[in-house]
Protein backbone atom coordinates (compact mmCIF):
# COMPACT_ATOMS: atom_id res chain seq x y z
CA UNK A 1 0.00 0.00 0.00
CA UNK A 2 2.75 2.46 1.17
CA UNK A 3 4.57 2.02 -2.70
CA UNK A 4 1.14 2.79 -4.22
CA UNK A 5 0.88 5.69 -2.27
CA UNK A 6 4.04 6.82 -2.94
CA UNK A 7 3.33 6.72 -7.03
CA UNK A 8 0.25 8.50 -6.63
CA UNK A 9 1.47 11.12 -4.46
CA UNK A 10 4.19 11.32 -7.18
CA UNK A 11 2.48 11.78 -9.57
CA UNK A 12 0.17 14.33 -8.08
CA UNK A 13 3.28 16.44 -7.66
CA UNK A 14 4.17 15.50 -11.18
CA UNK A 15 1.02 17.10 -12.43
CA UNK A 16 1.06 19.77 -10.45
CA UNK A 17 4.79 20.82 -11.63
CA UNK A 18 3.35 21.55 -15.08
CA UNK A 19 0.53 23.36 -14.19
CA UNK A 20 2.09 25.62 -11.55
CA UNK A 21 4.86 27.53 -13.39
CA UNK A 22 8.08 28.23 -11.69
CA UNK A 23 9.42 31.19 -9.93
CA UNK A 24 12.24 33.03 -11.52
CA UNK A 25 13.88 36.12 -9.62
CA UNK A 26 14.68 39.13 -12.19
CA UNK A 27 17.66 41.36 -12.44
CA UNK A 28 16.29 43.36 -9.63
CA UNK A 29 15.40 40.55 -7.42
CA UNK A 30 11.60 40.49 -7.67
CA UNK A 31 9.76 37.28 -7.87
CA UNK A 32 7.88 36.44 -11.15
CA UNK A 33 6.13 33.09 -12.30
CA UNK A 34 7.69 31.37 -15.38
CA UNK A 35 7.11 27.73 -17.06
CA UNK A 36 9.72 25.31 -16.47
CA UNK A 37 11.52 24.88 -19.37
CA UNK A 38 12.09 21.58 -21.39
CA UNK A 39 15.48 20.40 -19.82
CA UNK A 40 13.70 21.19 -16.09
CA UNK A 41 10.93 18.96 -17.05
CA UNK A 42 13.26 16.11 -18.39
CA UNK A 43 15.12 16.17 -15.34
CA UNK A 44 12.50 15.91 -13.16
CA UNK A 45 10.87 13.30 -15.48
CA UNK A 46 14.02 11.28 -15.36
CA UNK A 47 14.46 11.69 -10.95
CA UNK A 48 10.58 10.59 -11.07
CA UNK A 49 11.55 7.18 -13.53
CA UNK A 50 14.69 6.03 -11.65
CA UNK A 51 13.40 6.57 -8.62
CA UNK A 52 10.11 5.10 -9.72
CA UNK A 53 12.39 1.84 -10.88
CA UNK A 54 14.59 1.51 -7.92
CA UNK A 55 11.22 1.58 -5.80
CA UNK A 56 9.92 -1.38 -7.95
CA UNK A 57 13.16 -3.00 -7.89
CA UNK A 58 13.13 -2.92 -3.92
CA UNK A 59 9.99 -5.14 -4.28
CA UNK A 60 11.49 -7.16 -6.64
CA UNK A 61 14.55 -7.79 -4.18
CA UNK A 62 12.64 -8.41 -1.24
CA UNK A 63 10.15 -10.74 -2.79
CA UNK A 64 13.39 -12.78 -4.64
CA UNK A 65 15.36 -13.01 -1.06
CA UNK A 66 12.26 -14.52 0.29
CA UNK A 67 13.13 -17.83 -1.28
CA UNK A 68 16.40 -17.73 0.74
CA UNK A 69 15.46 -16.53 3.82
CA UNK A 70 12.23 -16.11 6.40
CA UNK A 71 9.81 -12.82 5.90
CA UNK A 72 11.01 -11.68 9.25
CA UNK A 73 11.41 -7.57 9.95
CA UNK A 74 14.77 -7.95 10.83
CA UNK A 75 15.57 -9.58 7.33
CA UNK A 76 13.81 -6.75 5.26
CA UNK A 77 15.40 -3.58 7.48
CA UNK A 78 18.97 -5.71 6.46
CA UNK A 79 17.41 -5.08 2.77
CA UNK A 80 16.10 -1.57 3.25
CA UNK A 81 19.66 -0.26 5.04
CA UNK A 82 21.43 -2.09 2.05
CA UNK A 83 19.25 0.52 -0.34
CA UNK A 84 19.84 3.18 1.53
CA UNK A 85 23.74 2.63 2.17
CA UNK A 86 24.23 2.33 -1.45
CA UNK A 87 22.00 5.63 -2.29
CA UNK A 88 24.20 7.76 0.37
CA UNK A 89 27.30 6.18 -0.54
CA UNK A 90 26.71 6.83 -4.33
CA UNK A 91 25.24 10.36 -3.39
CA UNK A 92 28.35 11.21 -1.34
CA UNK A 93 30.70 9.91 -4.08
CA UNK A 94 28.63 11.44 -6.76
CA UNK A 95 28.95 14.98 -4.75
CA UNK A 96 32.63 15.16 -4.48
CA UNK A 97 32.86 14.26 -8.44
CA UNK A 98 30.61 16.59 -9.42
CA UNK A 99 32.45 19.41 -7.18
CA UNK A 100 35.22 18.53 -9.32
CA UNK A 101 33.54 17.73 -13.23
CA UNK A 102 31.35 20.41 -14.18
CA UNK A 103 28.43 18.83 -16.20
CA UNK A 104 29.03 15.03 -15.08
CA UNK A 105 25.04 15.47 -16.00
CA UNK A 106 25.78 14.04 -19.08
CA UNK A 107 26.84 10.56 -17.81
CA UNK A 108 23.28 10.01 -16.53
CA UNK A 109 22.60 7.78 -19.48
CA UNK A 110 25.57 6.14 -19.29
CA UNK A 111 24.84 5.36 -15.84
CA UNK A 112 21.39 4.27 -16.11
CA UNK A 113 22.51 1.70 -18.87
CA UNK A 114 25.02 0.15 -16.43
CA UNK A 115 22.93 -0.16 -13.48
CA UNK A 116 20.31 -1.97 -16.08
CA UNK A 117 23.10 -3.94 -17.27
CA UNK A 118 24.42 -4.83 -13.73
CA UNK A 119 20.90 -5.81 -12.77
CA UNK A 120 21.15 -8.29 -15.36
CA UNK A 121 24.30 -9.71 -14.58
CA UNK A 122 23.55 -10.05 -10.27
CA UNK A 123 20.64 -12.04 -11.12
CA UNK A 124 22.08 -14.10 -13.71
CA UNK A 125 25.61 -14.96 -11.87
CA UNK A 126 23.30 -15.13 -8.38
CA UNK A 127 24.21 -18.96 -8.61
CA UNK A 128 27.80 -18.57 -8.04
CA UNK A 129 26.73 -16.46 -4.68
CA UNK A 130 24.43 -19.21 -3.98
CA UNK A 131 27.22 -21.71 -3.61
CA UNK A 132 29.07 -19.41 -1.44
CA UNK A 133 26.22 -18.50 0.63
CA UNK A 134 24.72 -22.05 1.91
CA UNK A 135 28.00 -21.77 3.78
CA UNK A 136 26.46 -19.51 5.69
CA UNK A 137 22.97 -20.37 5.35
CA UNK A 138 21.47 -19.89 9.39
CA UNK A 139 24.00 -17.65 10.02
CA UNK A 140 22.94 -14.27 10.96
CA UNK A 141 25.01 -12.21 8.45
CA UNK A 142 23.94 -14.57 5.45
CA UNK A 143 20.54 -12.39 4.95
CA UNK A 144 23.32 -9.10 4.82
CA UNK A 145 25.96 -10.96 2.47
CA UNK A 146 22.68 -11.83 -0.33
CA UNK A 147 21.22 -8.34 0.18
CA UNK A 148 24.57 -7.32 -0.23
CA UNK A 149 25.51 -9.01 -3.15
CA UNK A 150 22.25 -8.27 -5.06
CA UNK A 151 21.21 -4.85 -3.78
CA UNK A 152 24.29 -2.83 -3.21
CA UNK A 153 26.01 -2.06 -6.09
CA UNK A 154 22.57 -1.00 -7.96
CA UNK A 155 21.46 1.23 -5.32
CA UNK A 156 25.19 2.68 -4.96
CA UNK A 157 24.85 3.63 -9.08
CA UNK A 158 21.26 4.80 -8.49
CA UNK A 159 22.80 7.25 -5.61
CA UNK A 160 24.82 8.39 -7.90
CA UNK A 161 22.25 9.19 -10.62
CA UNK A 162 20.29 10.89 -8.10
CA UNK A 163 23.00 13.63 -6.86
CA UNK A 164 23.88 14.16 -10.41
CA UNK A 165 20.06 14.75 -11.66
CA UNK A 166 19.66 16.81 -8.30
CA UNK A 167 22.59 18.94 -8.98
CA UNK A 168 21.78 19.37 -12.55
CA UNK A 169 18.12 20.91 -11.56
CA UNK A 170 19.83 23.07 -9.07
CA UNK A 171 22.00 24.42 -11.67
CA UNK A 172 18.71 24.49 -13.86
CA UNK A 173 16.40 26.33 -11.36
CA UNK A 174 19.04 28.15 -8.84
CA UNK A 175 17.91 28.50 -5.03
CA UNK A 176 14.51 28.91 -5.80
Amino acid sequence: YIASDEMIIKTIAFIISKRVPAIKRTESGKEHRGTLTEKTRRLLAGSFTVGFIVLALEVIWFRFLLLYFDAQSLNFAIMLAMVLLGIGLGGMLSAKIADLAGGSENYVALLVLASGLLVNALYGSFNLILKFWLNWAGQPAAPALLSFYLIFPVTFISGIIFTLLGKALFRELGDE
